[in-house]
């Protein structure tokens, strides 16, 4: 059967990184914790960070287990699958790829794009992006993180590459290379990922949604609420929850001593993330809960070699109730009561 299988496993966008990272999920900036590194941008843009995501294909006994360099884009998928149907489709965009990859060939097109105020087409190495008044011309095969504009270098590529947008465009309909305008977000990742400047971290704000958490904390893959002073924690899917401390400066090893009632047991971690560190490196420190419904203190020692800003306290898949918190590096202990503050 598996030789008979042709399988496409394909990400849908870029991660969605809201510029700065905020590890508060509801109704904050939604960080997720995923990655672009090393494409720049992010979800929402035509940027490489906002389209270029994991591609893989599997075919036992047709394809060779390699990797396929050559732009290659979604909607090849329908086509390629059509076409080793016998259904052939001239109307699609994309084409089917089969041959290209059992031969490492390039096809001989263009990948083009078109999304409210921006647009895109990437022709070999060159790649011209239009986001609503700006535009850009960047060199993937030497910039693939799109760092360095080239278009006052290469005035003709650019203006070649934006004539064969535009055609392709006014195909569509609506027709023309744009057909909406840039919303503030939109100029604002612009402004940032290609220009350079700097924008203002957003103000995190408190979930509307009915039945938001009454506690101050932030906890992600769990609801949580305060009753006297304890923060109760009820995970609502699959993964297991974890609470978040932001905003901690804790310099060289630390101890957590964490206040947890777990009355099924589970395991307890803590993670983090330094200050010269964009996501959270492998240092995760775990211990066992023992069953008990009674109190239980866990002092988990965290080696780190830098300074800590941004804590994970991962807890099991099971309601819990946390009462304290104490932090303690070399100048001392900080005590944090995430039911109260």
């Amino acid at each position: 059967l598996t030789e008979q299988t042709l399988i496409f496993y394909i990400g849908d966008n870029g991660a969605p990184l809201k510029i700065h990272k905020v590890d508060a999920p509801g109704g904050g900036p939604g960080w997720d914790g995923s990655l672009n590194k090393p494409m720049n941008g992010e979800k929402g843009m035509l940027a490489e960070g906002g389209i270029r995501v994991p591609f893989l294909i599997s075919w036992p006994g047709t394809l060779p287990g390699t990797t396929y360099h050559h732009p290659i884009i979604a909607l090849d998928a329908t086509a390629t699958a059509l076409s080793l149907a016998g259904i052939e489709e001239p109307t699609l965009d994309g084409i089917n790829i089969i041959s290209h990859l059992k031969e490492n060939t390039a096809p001989n097109r263009s990948l083009k794009w078109r999304w409210v105020a921006q647009a895109a087409i990437r022709k070999d190495k060159w790649k011209f992006l239009v986001g609503g008044k700006r535009q850009y011309l960047f060199d993937l095969e030497n910039d693939p993180g799109e760092m360095k504009n080239l278009i006052n270098e290469n005035p003709e590529t650019a203006k070649s590459l934006r004539e064969q947008l535009t055609t392709w465009s006014n195909t569509l309909s609506p027709a023309g290379l744009t057909n909406g305008a840039m919303s503030p977000t939109w100029e604002n990742y612009y402004d940032f990922y290609l220009d350079g400047k700097e924008v203002a971290p957003p103000k995190v704000r408190k979930s509307p949604h009915k039945g938001a958490p009454s506690s101050k904390a932030t906890t992600r893959g769990a609801t949580n609420k305060s009753a006297k002073g304890i923060l109760q924690i009820t995970p609502t899917g699959k993964q297991a929850p974890f609470l978040v401390k932001n905003g901690v400066k804790l310099n060289g090893d630390f101890t957590a001593t964490i206040k947890i009632r777990s009355p099924k047991g589970g395991t307890l971690g803590v993670a983090f993330r330094k200050h010269d560190e964009q996501d959270f490196g492998p240092g995760r420190v775990n211990a066992p809960l023992s069953t008990t419904p009674d109190w239980q203190e866990i002092a988990l020692k965290i080696p780190c070699d830098g300074t800590a800003i941004h804590l994970r306290f991962h807890l099991p898949n099971h309601p819990v109730e946390i009462d304290q918190i104490t932090l303690t590096d070399k100048k001392g202990p900080t005590k944090w009561n995430p039911g109260k503050n």
